[in-house]
């Protein structure tokens, strides 16, 4: 009961908090994709005709209406990003946080790609299984960017070495 009690301690500070946090380590690969994306056709028609009978003679009109658009398939190809980092919080914990890029869209390769901060310190704000990163970019730093990772495994504070 003891070692559940403080794994949970553990893992309740780091919900819902806002801090500055430091990454420690961050690593970024590129994993190549290709994806197919199949044809497809559309047609519209429309038709009729009306005729009329007297006697011998038959008098018919008609009309008729049609479009139709093709789109063949063809294969997308590309570079889905996968950035991971290592934060340092403030209470001598750290976290392992992860990001990855993900194709959305059925004609066409739409990439939701992951910012990347450059910078050694960058404000967190940890909600859940989820910690939005924002960092300032720029010469003054002033414009803010931001990036939604998932949160990892937390990693306890160091014991520090007892003194002799």
């Amino acid at each position: 009961m003891r070692k559940f009690l403080a794994v949970m301690l553990l893992c309740v500070p780091v919900a819902a908090q806002k801090m500055h946090v430091k990454v420690a380590a961050q690593t970024i690969d590129g994993v190549p994709f290709t994806r197919y994306v199949p044809g497809i056709g559309l047609n519209n028609g429309n038709a009729s005709a009306n005729c009329a009978v007297y006697g011998n003679t038959a008098n018919c009109s008609g009309s008729s209406t049609g479009s139709s658009i093709y789109l063949p398939s063809h294969t997308v190809s590309g570079s889905l990003r996968h950035v991971e980092m290592l934060l340092l919080l403030p209470d001598g914990r750290s976290t392992v946080v992860y990001c990855n890029d993900h194709l959305w869209g059925l004609t066409q390769a739409h990439l939701a790609a992951c910012k990347n901060p450059e910078v050694d310190g960058v404000d967190a704000d940890f909600s859940g299984d989820k910690v939005k990163l924002t960092w300032g970019v720029g010469l003054d730093g002033k414009k803010k960017e931001s990036q939604t990772f998932i949160i990892g495994k937390v990693f306890p504070a160091p014991i520090p070495a007892p003194k002799p």
